[in-house]
C-alpha cells in the first residue's frame, strides 16, 4: 500500500468516525433516548434537539458520503468534508460552553 492510499483510508477512518459520533450524540440525547442531559434552559434544550436532528439526518450521511467518496479517490471528497467538519466544531463549541 503506498502512501497515498493510506492516508485516503486514515481519512476516511476519521471521516466515518465522525459520522458515527455524531449520530452516536444524536441518538443519546433529548432527541433520541435521553441518555445523555443537558442542563440547559427550556429554549436552549430545543435548540439541542434541533441540532441533533440536522446532525442525524443531514450532517452524518453527508460526512459518510465523505468518506466512501476518500476512500474512492474523488476529488470533490475534501471539499464535501469541510462543511461537518466546522459543524461539528460548532457542536463541540455549543456542548462545552453552552449556555454560558
Amino acid at each position: 500500500m503506498n502512501h497515498d492510499e493510506r492516508a485516503r483510508r486514515l481519512n476516511a477512518a476519521g471521516l466515518l468516525a465522525l459520522a458515527a459520533g455524531l449520530a452516536a450524540n444524536s441518538l443519546l440525547g433529548p432527541l433520541g433516548i435521553g441518555v445523555i442531559d443537558y442542563h440547559f434552559s427550556d429554549s436552549l434544550t430545543n435548540q439541542t434537539i434541533g441540532l441533533d436532528a440536522v446532525s442525524l439526518g443531514l450532517v452524518a450521511p453527508v460526512t459518510a458520503g465523505a468518506a466512501f467518496l476518500t476512500l474512492r479517490g474523488h476529488a470533490a471528497a475534501p471539499a464535501l468534508a469541510v462543511g461537518p467538519a466546522f459543524f461539528a466544531t460548532y457542536m463541540l463549541v455549543q456542548y462545552v460552553v453552552g449556555p454560558a
